[in-house]
């Protein structure tokens, strides 16, 4: 399985209301335990006051975990304790490397996966989810952040992509393309094969309701979801 890597991955825009949704779920789980998948440059547990009770795990690729420390330097989190899991998920499964650093899988957990789903096959999601629900007990809950299938929206990326190879510019894409996009019924049925009830999920657009956003981004806003699932 390809490592959770996230090297500054976030929508531009819609990222603004995934954040604010994905926060809002956090806070009303209240979990003493918090696992963000492919943190990348997620500051929650720098952020936010609610997680003074929580130790929030860590996970990313070695060299993008060794990345982020360099960047937050000496900075005190709000969180009552961040715990570094360097996860190599190429090589490495999740529960084992989080054990190590002290995960209890018998506690309630809240699990956070931002602005990763699409860089993955449907293969390596599907995978990562079944190993969530191994280590997640009863009233656990998963924050995913995903990207429904859009005809317009694919059909747009493959033209920029190319009128920036046919003008020899840099293609932003060519590192970090899109592996998975998922149906909401198909993210609630994966979801649900591994005991996880789904009990809201929201496009962007809605979620960005008095954000202010500007109107040319609705299409993106439209396709980019956030799905809250609990544990039975």
């Amino acid at each position: 399985m390809r490592s959770h890597t996230s090297r500054n991955r976030r929508f531009r825009s819609p990222g603004r209301s995934s954040c604010r949704s994905i926060d809002a779920a956090i806070r009303n789980h209240a979990a003493r335990q918090v696992v963000v998948l492919g943190a990348g440059l997620d500051a929650r547990a720098w952020r936010m006051p609610e997680l003074a009770l929580a130790t929030v795990y860590e996970v990313d690729h070695p060299a993008s975990q060794q990345d982020k420390l360099r960047r937050i330097g000496n900075r005190e989190p709000t969180a009552g304790r961040v715990v570094w899991a360097a996860v190599d998920l190429a090589g490495e499964c999740l529960g084992p490397a989080l054990e190590r650093v002290g995960f209890d899988r018998q506690a309630v957990t809240t699990w956070v996966w931002e602005g990763v789903v699409p860089y993955l096959t449907a293969d390596e999601v599907s995978g990562t989810v079944a190993q969530v629900a191994q280590l997640s007990a009863p009233g656990s809950q998963i924050v995913v952040n995903y990207q429904a299938r859009s005809l317009p929206t694919s059909i747009m990326r493959h033209l920029v992509r190319l009128v920036l190879r046919v003008s020899r510019q840099p293609d932003p894409f060519a590192g970090e393309p899109w592996r998975s996009v998922w149906r909401p019924e198909r993210m609630r049925r994966l979801l649900g094969r591994n005991g996880f009830a789904v009990l809201r999920d929201s496009d962007l657009l809605n979620l960005s309701e008095g954000l202010g956003l500007p109107s040319d981004n609705d299409g993106s806003l439209r396709n980019g979801h956030v799905a809250v699932a609990v544990r039975a």
